[in-house]
């Protein structure tokens, strides 16, 4: 393995897991009023596209991370949608 491999794969976990806390938040607090559909949809466009060249184009380095990326990216769009209407009612 080329050492610049190491950093496109250190890059990749780096923006891989920094949906992570963003899910857990989201499911724990079963509300999603303050995450933006339209930025998760420009996301998803985004990762998939790039996900798709870099298979084509045989750059494991950032396919397989973003392949993750795509995948939480997802997660996110589905609990969006399942805990659009929830909102926190005043006291």
């Amino acid at each position: 393995m080329k050492y610049i491999n190491i950093l496109g794969y250190l890059g990749g976990c780096f923006l891989t897991i920094n949906m992570i806390p963003q899910i857990y938040k989201t499911y724990r607090e079963k509300r999603a009023d303050n995450i933006s559909l339209l930025f998760l949809l420009l996301n998803f466009i985004g990762l998939l596209l790039n996900m798709i060249y870099s298979y084509l184009d045989k750059i494991y380095a950032i396919a397989i991370p973003i392949s993750f990326s795509f995948f939480f990216c997802c997660i996110m769009i589905v609990l969006k949608l399942k805990y659009k209407n929830n909102t926190i009612l005043p006291n």
